[in-house]
């Protein structure tokens, strides 16, 4: 599996024969830190792209895959769903059930006490996009 990202140019011909020489690609695979298997993936609005592997969620910030860990230092659970809020939070669906919330360093966690439904949760942005 790999990462691509690519830079357009600032301005871009509405020709479609346009020249590519304009444009920056770049790709990441295992041996530059991509986390293996990668299930689901985000961007908040900070411009961090969020990377759900087999095992944890990842940060990345455009040259570093930094694993995520909760609140007690514990490596952050295995997640099934991400989902960037317009408000610049980032929402997890865990496999274990029950939602988490990451936002300014800090994640707070929601669960069947919390009125969320048991098993694992799909996050969905307001107006039912995901």
């Amino acid at each position: 599996m790999a990462l691509h990202a690519s830079a357009w140019p600032l301005a871009v011909a509405a020709k479609d024969d346009r020249d590519l020489s304009g444009f920056e690609h770049a790709e990441w695979t295992a041996r530059r830190g991509l986390p293996g298997q990668v299930s689901e993936l985000a961007q908040t609005r900070d411009g961090f792209l969020w990377l759900a592997s087999g095992h944890t969620l990842f940060r990345f910030d455009g040259m570093t895959f930094e694993p995520v860990r909760s609140n007690d230092g514990e490596p952050f659970p295995r997640v099934m769903a991400l989902a960037a809020h317009p408000d610049g939070s980032l929402w997890a669906g865990l496999r274990r059930g029950g939602l988490a919330r990451l936002e300014n360093g800090q994640v707070t966690s929601f669960g069947v006490a919390h009125g969320v439904p048991e098993g694992v949760v799909l996050p969905a942005l307001p107006g039912g996009r995901r």
